[in-house]
């Protein structure tokens, strides 16, 4: 497992999990990917991370699924898990918190580069790197300071829905085709997203819930939350987007400089903001630990679970983290849903849903599978 993706070691493919399950494929490998021998050719299981690689089957074999969904319903847990730390540090101020998770990534990309003699910053692909820590980095900034500023399951609904706006960049950008499919996803994330927050327009009287420890908590603050989890899924689906055109680039030269660009940048937003102080008790720096911990399993879990099981699937699955979300939020901040949240869950899920399946279906046709 640890040489799965051709040598690529475990800890770096999981700080280069960024990736989206649900990024079209362009048919050139990655550097360093090695292509999985299929039955046709030596009767082995696909998966390059398969504890039994000596077993007969048709791509996948059956254990290999089986332990890529329940690793991926693993990294589902652990980024909800992820969610309620950031809410639960609500004296920290979100970017300070966003800093911490870029730091912890640096030293080891830092040193596998130094391992390989890696050029961190190769030319021909220097305006592309910084595009994608950029996009990368402010995505991730987003999504912590709505977490702040919106209920844990709606928050997690709104972010969840970046693979809705993945084919959206690749026509604009890359000129694929998108689909009616993908329209209609669309739009449904959007009314999905307009249910969860509900405007005033589309209510009447009663306030949505807006997270204690808010200053001047009122409508604006929602609404505030809800522009910051879109404005996270739309950076990071463009984020996905840009990472097809550095498939030649080494991982621990992209890592490093989204690491690098990310802390600055959150640092940054930090000092500008003044909106919260740095961690200063034993709890909070054991909370930021485990906030580290938590990251770290989740992206090794779902690495393993893109090796062991296809990407459509995966990010079936992955979709559970909303489930996660709302026990979580009855559990620790003891607010239930209403009916017009749980109606835009719905639809925000189906339109994630129905992306990743139309994927699932590709992705057994470029298979040869019925």
């Amino acid at each position: 497992m640890c040489d799965a993706l051709g040598g690529k070691s475990l800890v770096g493919a999981a700080l280069h999990s960024e990736t989206s399950p649900l990024l079209p494929s362009t048919g050139s490998p990655r550097v360093n990917d090695r292509s999985p021998p299929t039955d046709a050719e030596d009767g082995r299981c696909a998966s390059p991370a398969c504890p039994q690689p000596e077993s007969p089957g048709a791509g996948r074999c059956s254990a290999c699924r089986h332990w890529g969904l329940l690793l991926a319903l693993v990294a589902a847990l652990s980024s909800s898990l992820v969610s309620v730390v950031v809410q639960q540090l609500s004296d920290v101020d979100p970017a300070c918190l966003s800093a911490f998770r870029f730091l912890s990534i640096v030293p080891l990309a830092g040193l596998e580069a130094l391992r390989r003699g890696q050029d961190i910053f190769p030319r021909g692909h220097r305006t592309v790197l910084l595009l994608r820590a950029v996009l990368g980095a402010a995505a991730l900034i987003c999504k912590f300071y709505a977490l702040r500023r919106m209920l844990l399951a709606d928050a997690s609904v709104l972010l969840l829905s970046a693979p809705v706006f993945v084919s959206v960049w690749a026509c604009l950008l890359l000129g694929e085709p998108c689909g009616a499919l993908h329209v209609m996803s669309l739009l449904a994330t959007i009314s999905g997203a307009m249910m969860i927050v509900r405007p005033k327009w589309m209510r009447s009287g009663a306030r949505p819930y807006i997270p204690s420890g808010v200053a001047g908590a009122d409508d604006t603050v929602s609404l505030a939350g809800a522009a910051l989890a879109l404005a996270s899924a739309l950076f990071l689906s463009a984020a996905y987007v840009t990472l097809r055109r550095l498939q030649s680039v080494h991982w621990s030269a992209t890592v490093l400089v989204f690491g690098v660009v990310g802390a600055v940048m959150s640092y940054t937003v930090w000092l500008a903001t003044g909106a919260g102080h740095s961690p200063s008790s034993a709890a909070e720096w054991l909370m930021v630990l485990a906030l580290g911990a938590l990251t770290m399993v989740m992206q090794l879990a779902f690495t393993v679970a893109c090796q062991l099981e296809q990407a459509g699937p995966v990010a079936v699955v992955r979709t559970s983290e909303i489930v996660f979300a709302v026990v979580w939020q009855v559990a620790f901040f003891h607010c239930v849903p209403g009916p017009y949240t749980v109606a835009g869950m719905v639809l925000v899920m189906m339109s994630v849903l129905a992306v990743a399946l139309h994927k699932c279906i590709t992705q057994r046709r470029e298979d040869g599978r019925p």
